[in-house]
């Protein structure tokens, strides 16, 4: 008899079993969906700490690279300084080196005194002078 009850009942409510089973699909899909969005937003928050820490690291990689640039313009005008400074100490020395040369001309030119003594104070006079180009 219960067979014959159950048997008359699905056949009077026989959409219940298919309305049961999409019932049973929806919930299912509801909980997946809710998964999914609670992925999603813990993926988008890691992906927004992400680009946080990536736009921090580019701006370390340009404070480093304007370090460098400066490092750079520097030590540039540090060799331009350098190669100024050499230039007029070679330009000093040309000057020198050409006042002495004009003395030990005159002196070379000069009328040597006839007098054995005035001859030994005048050469000592004109060693001197020469001997300053070799300071």
């Amino acid at each position: 008899m219960t067979i014959d009850l159950l048997l008359s009942l699905l056949r009077r409510f026989w959409w219940l079993v298919p309305a049961a089973g999409i019932l049973l699909a929806l919930a299912y899909q509801h909980h997946e969906i809710g998964s999914l969005r609670a992925s999603k937003a813990a993926q988008e928050a890691t992906i927004g700490a992400d680009q946080v820490q990536i736009a921090q690291l580019r701006a370390d990689v340009a404070a480093q690279n304007a370090g460098i640039a400066k490092i750079k313009a520097d030590a540039k005008a540090e060799a331009a300084q350098a190669v100024r400074q050499e230039q007029a100490r070679e330009q000093a020395a040309q000057q020198v080196a050409a006042l002495y040369a004009r003395q030990a001309r005159q002196i070379a030119v000069a009328p040597v005194p006839s007098g054995c003594d005035q001859a030994v104070a005048w050469a000592a006079t004109a060693a001197g002078k020469l001997s300053g180009g070799w300071k």
